[in-house]
């Protein structure tokens, strides 16, 4: 048999969707073109793999014999792939760094240049996002190396290196009654209108749990991914937030107050990497460029 892994790839498909339109659509294909590949794929094999008296697809003994051992051949291709192209990434020099968006805050983009001011020979790309999102990226495999941020100091799921402390700062207009205040407890912060950064970020979620553990909940006018943004919505009084002090600390504007919550509130920027996947050449030496340059803990 000489079976093409593309019309596996479909008959896979087939047998999830259980429909030919659905998994025509899935596959970005016309359900004619899937119709006349199964067909082929039957004519190879020598045996029909689907019942077709019924409205829904239904495999017969052969396809479920078949099932698995397609699963485990796209599966394989897959993998092949996935590391020709990693080896091609590898030999190129180049690393996929995934990164929380503050990175000026947090002295990221001094760390890169510094990198890259000494090894000239490599290039870095950088994809930002909220610490969900990127701890996504490299899960999957999209990106080399990750900075996270999260509530301890390493990320149970990868190789963590601590690189930086950070805590939650409310940042109010300097005219709010609260204003004055050396720290904030949570119960204070009752009745606020709060502005936000957007639902189910790492920060969002902090602040709506630690609200309700003071026994409120919080009234959020406002979601937004920039903090520059929030913090001009808190100067023209729309209402108050809460940032992580290196992100709020680079604002110095006398309309406004940067005050710790307490009790402290805590995160942690670490850089990750897979644990069970060697790193590339490339960003194993950005991994030792990083532990030669965190930031005192």
């Amino acid at each position: 048999m000489n079976l093409n892994v593309r019309y596996l790839e479909e008959f896979v498909t087939l047998t999830e969707k259980k429909n030919f339109l659905e998994a025509a659509e899935c596959l970005f294909i016309s359900q004619s073109c899937l119709s006349k590949h199964i067909k082929k794929l039957e004519t190879e094999i020598g045996v029909e793999l689907f019942e077709r008296t019924t409205r829904t697809v239904v495999l017969t003994e052969f396809g479920q014999m078949l099932l698995p051992y397609a699963r485990k051949m796209v599966g394989l291709e897959y993998e092949f792939e996935k590391n020709v192209r990693r080896k091609i990434h590898q030999d190129s020099g180049n690393i996929v760094l995934g990164s929380i968006p503050s990175m000026k805050q947090h002295a990221i983009t001094a760390l890169i240049a510094g990198f890259l001011n000494e090894n000239p020979d490599m290039t870095l790309q950088t994809i930002e996002g909220d610490s969900t999102f990127v701890k996504e990226l490299l899960t999957d495999g999209k990106c080399d190396i990750a900075f996270l941020r999260s509530e301890s100091s390493s990320v149970k799921e990868f190789n963590s290196i601590p690189y930086m402390i950070d805590y939650l700062t409310a940042v109010l207009p300097a005219t709010h009654p609260l204003a004055k205040a050396d720290n904030l407890p949570f119960e204070q912060l009752r009745g606020e209108t709060f502005l936000l950064f957007p639902e189910h970020s790492f920060i969002n979620d902090l602040c709506i749990r630690e609200c309700r553990n003071a026994g409120f909940e919080p009234h959020i006018a406002y979601t937004g991914n920039r903090g520059a943004t929030l913090i001009d919505l808190v100067r023209n009084g729309a209402g108050i937030t809460l940032m992580m002090h290196h992100s709020a600390r680079q604002e110095n504007d006398s309309s406004l107050a940067f005050i710790p919550v307490t009790p402290g509130i805590y995160s942690y920027i670490s850089l990750n990497y897979a644990k069970e996947k060697p790193l590339s050449p490339q960003a194993e030496s950005f991994v030792r460029y990083v532990k030669a340059h965190k930031r005192d803990f």
